[in-house]
């Protein structure tokens, strides 16, 4: 096989078209410089490297891979792509997600998927996913969908439609893995891998009562300070990142969709008084309870 660089071209999916579809939340492009040389004002973002036809060589995270048919390659936010080849006959695409959009489809997945971290850490570890017959079917329609509605941007719930499409195509993604990893049954202890998993199935269960490090630390029979290592090494995320999170999502439902007031809000979060938890939603969202509350009733 003889490999040539030279421009990746979306044109077995996108209508024969080389073309670049971009706005914040997503971007579809038929260059790979686009992710192996990114913006820096751009922000961080997940990766999909698409090898529709033919094959590709490529430096991913330091490793050596080799992409064929179907494959499919994800790259995590702060990944690094660089040294591609691509065979003479490739055809195949990129589509980035905004890691802002990628932290809120790995919220959704956390409060409804048990085995949440055990997929999640699976996607780390193998970075290249061959696609069947229906996902090939089912990417090439998801693809599809986002170029027509990134055609227009200026339809009613633009946004909310194209974060739907997302969450659709994460549940497809979560389904797909399910058939490729063997979880098992019983709570075995693992190592580091195992800690994080149980850390996590805390959090899922408990971030809107217990808001500290130390707590969940406590559960884990561990230190604050190793949980907070184990958690920083194995997901890119300190243990009080992955607790802020959660919380966040469950603070931004409350005060958008339930009619408690701002107290009420506070004290079901388990925060001292209302003061408290009005200077925790000034400091994590740049506005006030009620400012995010008025915006969401527009």
């Amino acid at each position: 096989m003889i490999f040539e660089k030279k421009a990746l071209s979306l044109q077995s999916i996108l209508n024969k078209t080389p073309m670049i579809y971009k706005n914040e939340l997503f971007l579809l492009t038929d260059n790979i410089d686009e992710i192996s040389n990114p913006d820096p004002a751009a922000g961080q973002f997940l990766a999909l490297v698409y090898c529709k036809q033919g094959k590709m060589q490529l430096t991913w995270n330091g490793c050596q891979l080799e992409m064929s048919t179907n494959d499919l390659l994800v790259c995590m936010p702060h990944s690094l792509i660089n040294h591609y080849l691509r065979s003479g006959d490739f055809f195949g695409g990129v589509i980035c997600i905004s890691e802002h959009l990628f932290d809120e489809l790995m919220l959704d997945c956390f409060h409804m998927e048990a085995h949440w971290w055990e997929k999640y850490s699976y996607i780390q570890s193998t970075p290249i996913h061959h696609l069947d017959d229906r996902h090939v079917r089912l990417l090439d329609t998801y693809l599809q969908l986002l170029v027509e509605l990134l055609k227009d941007e200026h339809t009613a719930y633009h946004k909310q439609v194209l974060r739907t499409i997302a969450q659709a195509a994460a549940y497809e993604c979560l389904s797909y893995l399910e058939d490729h990893i063997l979880i098992s049954s019983e709570e075995k202890a693992v190592g580091k891998a195992d800690i994080m998993r149980r850390f996590v199935l805390l959090v899922r269960e408990n971030s809107t009562v217990h808001h500290d490090v130390q707590w969940y630390a406590s559960q884990l029979a561990i230190t604050p300070k190793y949980l907070s290592a184990i958690s920083k090494n194995e997901s890119g995320f300190s243990a009080l990142e992955i607790i802020h999170k959660v919380l966040n999502e469950e603070i931004l439902k409350l005060l958008k969709t339930s009619s408690l007031t701002i107290k009420e809000i506070a004290f079901r979060l388990r925060f001292s008084d209302a003061s408290q938890f009005c200077r925790y939603v000034r400091l994590n969202f740049g506005q006030t309870p009620i400012q995010i509350r008025s915006a969401a009733s527009i």
